[in-house]
């Protein structure tokens, strides 16, 4: 062999390690940025989110267009995006209806590191996402009371508000209704905290589906949810949602129809009727309560009954105690429908990202 032809191939190796050594190197640094830009980009599908969940918060709230603009691209910055001009409110259409939704396409501009060697400099990072809004037309997991409203008349918002016997509908009706017809799931156990697994759904008419009685076993499974819910890691809490019914008719387990549904919040439930010394007769609320003078005495007058039973017909044992909440946002896992016609407005909002 001859050594100048030697030389040359040795040459020619080294031209093209240096070649390869360069690609590489290229490789490895656009792979460095790639996953630089990847950790950007989960960060601005997140700022997405919050952006569009926040903006149709504000949506379902107040209505307006550019308050719900506005809100969104204050959380989208609050995440971290600085390209936050393209958010709109925009109608789009799912499963034949059209709904009120949050668009957002925000994102962020970074630089490249080693990018830089191939002539790359900046790249915009985006991510988009889509919320909507609207009232709830079918629900899992509700609380096992029901209210009856007359067409024409408004949900009491914010009002204490006593759930008793439905004796002007049907004779021995206490308000509840039943959670499993097949008994898998009761009132005690759904009261108490358990999840149902029956869907209730507006415009459903349900055969026997008020419980009667049973007073004794519905006071102690109200008293065992306050208990429950006093530890906040049970996940059990005093509000919940419950079905609003336009008639109920027949005597004992009744027919209902479901117009709509509420948030409502358990305060107490009247567990005896009790008599003070000045001779007054009250309703009394039960020593697990969530109030610091408990037990509350409950009574149609300020200064109480007369009579015993006064306090049985107005406050009777089994009496729950509570409060409609206004413009409260419920767990949307529980939610099936959701409509934006203000028809089935009772003071719930779901807010649900779909993109």
């Amino acid at each position: 062999m001859k050594l100048g032809l030697l030389k040359n191939e040795r040459g020619n190796v080294l031209i093209m390690v240096a070649a390869i050594m360069t690609v590489l190197f290229g490789i490895v640094a656009l792979v460095v940025d790639v996953g630089l830009f990847y950790v950007e980009r989960r960060a601005m599908v997140t700022a997405a989110d919050a952006a569009v969940l926040a903006g149709a918060r504000e949506l379902a709230m107040s209505g307006d267009t550019e308050a719900a603009i506005e809100v969104a691209r204050k959380y989208a910055r609050e995440n971290g995006a600085t390209l936050t001009e393209d958010i709109t409110v925009e109608t789009i259409t799912r499963d034949n209806q059209s709904y009120q939704a949050l668009v957002a396409n925000v994102g962020v501009n970074k630089e490249y590191y080693f990018g830089r060697l191939l002539g790359l400099t900046s790249q915009d990072i985006m991510a988009q996402a889509v919320a909507t809004w609207g009232y709830p037309t079918s629900f899992q997991n509700i609380l096992p009371i029901f209210y009856v409203l007359e067409e024409g008349d408004e949900l009491p918002q914010g009002e204490v508000l006593l759930l008793v016997r439905q004796e002007d509908y049907a004779s021995g009706n206490w308000g509840f209704l039943r959670t499993d017809t097949a008994g898998k799931k009761g009132i005690k156990d759904v009261m108490a905290g358990e999840e149902s697994e029956m869907y209730f759904q507006v415009g459903d008419e349900i055969t026997n589906a008020t419980e009667t009685g049973k007073v004794a076993a519905n006071i102690n499974s109200v008293e065992t949810r306050m208990q429950r819910a006093k530890d906040p890691n049970s996940g059990v809490t005093m509000d919940g949602v419950i079905p609003i019914i336009r008639e109920i008719t027949g005597h004992g387990h009744t027919t209902v129809v479901i117009v709509g549904f509420a948030a409502y919040e358990i305060l107490d439930v009247i567990t005896a009727v009790t008599k003070e010394e000045n001779n007054r007769w009250y309703g009394r609320g039960s020593v697990y309560a969530h109030f610091p003078d408990v037990p509350r005495l409950y009574s149609a007058y300020e200064e109480g009954y007369e009579k015993k039973q006064d306090a049985d017909r107005d406050y009777p044992k089994g009496t729950i105690v509570g409060r409609f909440l206004t413009d409260k946002f419920i767990p949307a896992r529980y939610f099936i429908e959701i409509s934006q016609d203000p028809a089935y407005d009772y003071g719930i909002r779901v807010v649900k990202l779909i993109h």
